[in-house]
This record gives structure tokens, C-alpha cells and sequence, in this order.
């Protein structure tokens, strides 16, 4: 019998936290659109969204308490969009949108805890 063993090695430079925080997304070809940002980190972000994106397009992502930030798309899993900062968040700027989640008010913490989707609110429209 043989046995293989994986060692998966975590590429990611900066240490990233799980939160369901809103933010608006936008780049030159289309309007803004709502998102949630799934995971953060100083580095980049995770985030869902039901806007037509792709990797290697340019974004700028609005997040609450720091505004706009720019910030590549670099991999895609159907509405899952894994995006890297073009300029790094401060430790400060990071802290701030992580405090807005523990913040958040009873409406979105509801929205987030049912599993709430990007599709959902464009179909609501």
C-alpha cells in the first residue's frame, strides 16, 4: 500500500479575518454594484458579487469607514471574486471595516445570517 501526503503551504501575505461586511464595487465599464466582503486582510479581499467581472480587471472597492480603494481581481469562483489590493490597507484601515462589521446593524447582521446573496437583491429590483 502506498501512502501520499499533501502539504498544502498558505501563499497569502497577510493575515486575513472572516467577516460579511457590504461594500460597493465598481470599474470603468460598469455601474456600481453591492458586494459582500467575505474576508479581509490588508493584502486583499474576498468578496461576493453578481456583476460581470474577470480576472485581471480593475476595480474600486468602497468599504465602510476608509472609502475607495483600488484593487485587482486575481481568481473567480462563480460570484466569488478574490481580489489583492493595489496599495495594502494600513493595520488602522483593516481594523476600521472589521469594527463596521461587529457594528452592523440588526437588518444586515439578519441579511448576512440567512445567507444572504448578490442575486437575491438584483432579483428584488
Amino acid at each position: 500500500m502506498k501512502l501520499v501526503a499533501g502539504l498544502q503551504i498558505e501563499r497569502r501575505a497577510a493575515r486575513r479575518s472572516e467577516l460579511a461586511v457590504d461594500g460597493t464595487v465598481s470599474n470603468d465599464t460598469a455601474q456600481s454594484a453591492s458586494v459582500l466582503i467575505e474576508e479581509l486582510s490588508t493584502s486583499g479581499f474576498l468578496m461576493l458579487a453578481a456583476v460581470r467581472l474577470n480576472v485581471g480587471d480593475v476595480i474600486r472597492v468602497d468599504l465602510p469607514g476608509i472609502g475607495e480603494h483600488e484593487a485587482d481581481i486575481v481568481r473567480q469562483d462563480g460570484v466569488r471574486f478574490g481580489c489583492s489590493f493595489v496599495l495594502p490597507l494600513t493595520a488602522d484601515e483593516r481594523g476600521t471595516v472589521i469594527k463596521h462589521f461587529f457594528e452592523a446593524d440588526d437588518e444586515r447582521q439578519h441579511r448576512v445570517l440567512s445567507g444572504w446573496h448578490p442575486n437575491s437583491e438584483a432579483s428584488a429590483a
